[in-house]
């Protein structure tokens, strides 16, 4: 699939037209977007922690999953990542009634079941067969499953990376937020998933564009 398709989503993401809703984390904790925004680890992963506020769904499905024993693991796409969505498709979704229900699947295919720190998930990727595994997100059904492995960075200091579907969590971007029930990895772009391309398809036929993702200039 187009990995570009997914930069339509951006600017529709960030659009000044939607209303961050409240989501309540559970008392005593940060918030998963206030945690993201007040990482040290890394800083620009912010418009996805307001991507998250403006689609209450999505957060509250990633908080809910957060208080479950085995807690949750997210994929932030970072900024630059984020900010290239064509004005083509932007428009379409602006104006089609699926638009929150295809940004909250897009949102949520970005998260999994566990709280796995890269440790974790590097030692799942090498006793999985050859070097990956499928693994549900919280979107759910297997047409939003992602693929995880390990294969050459793209980035130069590191032999081997980590995949989510074609985003790698970045060399510098892993365990961004190691909190309780919850850990975040930055990730060099969005992840798409064929649930997410069939609704996208139906919205905005014809209106997505095929290019290479951004490099990463972090």
């Amino acid at each position: 699939m187009a990995f570009a398709a997914v930069f339509l989503f951006a600017m529709f993401l960030a659009a000044s037209w939607l209303v961050a809703q409240p989501v309540m984390a559970q008392q005593g904790q940060q918030s998963i977007p206030d945690l993201i925004e007040g990482s040290t680890a890394r800083k620009d992963l912010g418009v996805f922690a307001e991507d998250l506020r403006s689609f209450p769904n999505a957060l509250q499905a990633m908080e809910s999953q957060r208080q479950k024993p085995e807690g949750v693991t997210i994929f932030a796409p970072t900024d630059d990542s984020l900010l290239a969505a064509p004005e083509s498709v932007t428009q379409c979704l602006r104006q089609s009634p699926r638009a929150k229900e295809i940004v909250t699947a897009f949102l949520l295919s970005h998260a999994i079941p566990g709280s796995l720190q890269i440790d974790a998930l590097t030692t799942k990727v090498s006793q999985s067969p050859n070097g990956k595994f499928m693994q549900p997100t919280l979107a759910g059904g297997d047409s939003s499953a992602v693929v995880i492995r390990q294969a050459a960075s793209r980035y130069p200091g590191a032999n081997t990376g980590i995949f989510v579907d074609d985003a790698q969590i970045l060399p510098d971007g892993s365990n961004v937020v190691t909190a309780s029930g919850v850990v975040v990895h930055a990730i060099d772009g969005p992840i798409l998933t064929p649930h997410v391309v069939q609704m996208l398809s139906e919205a905005c036929p014809g209106a997505v564009p095929s290019a290479p993702p951004p490099p990463y200039s972090g």
